[in-house]
């Protein structure tokens, strides 16, 4: 570092190239590199005098120059365009001495502010995928901004600092379809990058299909930011106002195209919007950030508020995402417990078909029902033995799950684990009384579901417990035609020697 730092040209950029690297939540390519440290960050809006309209190509710095800049700290792999450190300890080094080598957080923070304070993204959303296309090939850091901003902002522990640019991105609508567009299409984006002459621009692209009803607190919650979140639901509506048309005056001096979207709609504070919006609560449940939870709660949100068709409450968002601490927090608020809801049905299945063993606990001491029906898997038993696993299957067992309840595509529990492969839970459901022969289900039955998936070993289990090798009923009759379909013919062999009847040419 004594070295890089001799020319304070070349210091300065080293030192935004190496924070960038540093602090980057992914490898950056080499022209993400170049646009990031040729934007220079605003630091007060108001008096500030830094060119922020646009990206100017022509003061990117060469590959080449940065590489020299940062000595031998840096690697270039010319044939994927990713740049990162040169070995591990360049990074271990910058854990403990980072204080005055390179820039802290913040400064990614605001760059990344900055950018999207770019005259592009006031025009919104694109029109054509053509004009997508178009974009993020001029614009590479854009989808890495759009996806990372947040966690820089929060991550920079400096978010008040922020707030003025903060609300200068989320207070314009066109900016936030811009960003909800590249998050939306973020593998699509990684795709167009990659082969940029591609025939992708011949994909169907509606923008129709954007979220709808996301505005700043949307944001705010995803991104975490509980300080300008207290800030706001601590404030006069009135207060709000003035502050932002005070933004809007000072982008107006600053550079006069990029204010007339800073407006202040009476929906952009609303805690519970009109279902079947989807409310800040179930933003920040889903992505699991607990203090700007409370403050929601504390301002009155409704904490069983419904988002979708599907009716999903805040608390299936958190137990889906393992939030422990907002699912205690939720039913500490009067969150219901049983609501019905969501893809999983209700939350205790939400729960046990993600793995989330303390959560299901929890849920069930808060008075879960145990049987409770709906959803995909059908009840949480069944959620929990199609994923495998045998600690939250008998837990659930010990508190009164019925073995044998039916629902569900899989129909039941034996089902739902034989069809997984899980030989272990299948063994302990039949002991816990679980019938063999019991039918319902995609499959049928739990022979044929193992039959038609070749989990030989358990097809053997099933047999050896009495299954009935010649029941019928399911998508394909029986456990043999299951087998023979699949191309299973060990399996075949086992049935035809147990007794499966062959089947005729009339069948």
């Amino acid at each position: 570092m004594t070295r890089i730092k001799r020319n304070a040209e070349d210091y300065e950029i080293a030192k935004r190239a190496l924070s960038w690297i540093y602090y980057a939540k992914r490898p950056l390519h080499m022209i993400e590199l170049r646009e990031a440290i040729a934007v220079d960050p605003i630091y007060d809006i108001e008096n500030g005098d830094e060119e922020c309209t646009d990206l100017e190509p022509d003061s990117f710095t060469e590959p080449q120059v940065i590489l020299e800049c940062c000595g031998s700290l840096v690697l270039w792999d010319h044939s994927t365009d990713v740049v990162g450190f040169s070995h591990y300890t360049v990074s271990e080094f910058f854990n403990t001495n980072s204080n005055g080598n390179i820039e802290p957080e913040v400064y990614i923070a605001r760059t990344s502010l900055t950018y999207l304070c770019f005259a592009e993204f006031i025009r919104g959303a694109c029109r054509s995928f053509h004009e997508f296309k178009m974009r993020v090939i001029k614009y590479r850091l854009a989808p890495y901004i759009a996806r990372f901003c947040g966690q820089h902002i929060s991550g920079s522990k400096q978010e008040k600092s922020l707030q003025d640019l903060v609300l200068s991105i989320l207070w314009s609508q066109p900016r936030r379809h811009s960003l909800l567009e590249l998050d939306c299409d973020y593998e699509i984006v990684t795709l167009i990058l990659s082969d940029p002459h591609g025939r992708l621009g011949h994909r169907p692209f509606a923008r129709s299909d954007l979220p709808n009803g996301w505005g700043p607190l949307h944001f705010l919650s995803v991104w975490g930011l509980a300080a300008i979140y207290e800030n706001l639901l601590t404030m006069p509506l009135a207060d709000i106002q003035v502050l932002l048309e005070c933004i809007s005056q000072w982008w107006k001096r600053r550079a006069p195209t990029l204010n007339s979207s800073i407006l202040c709609a009476p929906e952009d504070l609303r805690l519970d919007p009109e279902h079947p919006l989807i409310a800040p609560l179930h933003v920040a449940c889903r992505y699991g950030h607990l203090r700007v939870v409370e403050l929601l709660l504390s301002s009155h949100a409704n904490v069983n508020v419904l988002y979708g068709t599907a009716n999903t409450t805040p608390l299936h968002e958190a137990t889906s995402g393992g939030h422990d601490g907002i699912v205690m927090l939720l039913l500490e608020k009067g969150a219901e417990v049983n609501a019905q809801g969501g893809f999983d049905g209700n939350a205790l299945q939400a729960a046990a078909s993600r793995g989330h063993e303390g959560i299901v606990m929890l849920l069930l001491e808060k008075g879960a029902e145990v049987n409770a029906q709906g959803g995909f898997d059908g009840n949480a038993l069944q959620a929990a033995a199609s994923r495998g696993d045998e600690g939250i299957v008998m837990l659930l067992l010990e508190k009164g799950a019925d073995v044998n309840a039916q629902g569900g595509l899989d129909g039941n529990a034996l089902q739902a684990a034989a069809s997984g492969g899980h030989e272990g839970i299948v063994m302990l459901l039949l002991e816990k009384g679980a019938d063999v022969n019991i039918q319902g289900g995609f499959d049928g039955n739990a022979l044929q579901a193992a039959a038609f998936r070749g989990h030989k070993g358990i097809v053997m289990l099933l047999l050896e417990k009495g299954a009935e090798v010649n029941a019928q009923g399911g998508h394909y009759g029986n456990a043999l035609q299951a087998a023979a379909s699949e191309g299973h013919g060990e399996i075949v062999m086992l049935l035809l020697e147990n007794g499966a009847s062959r089947p005729t040419l009339c069948d």
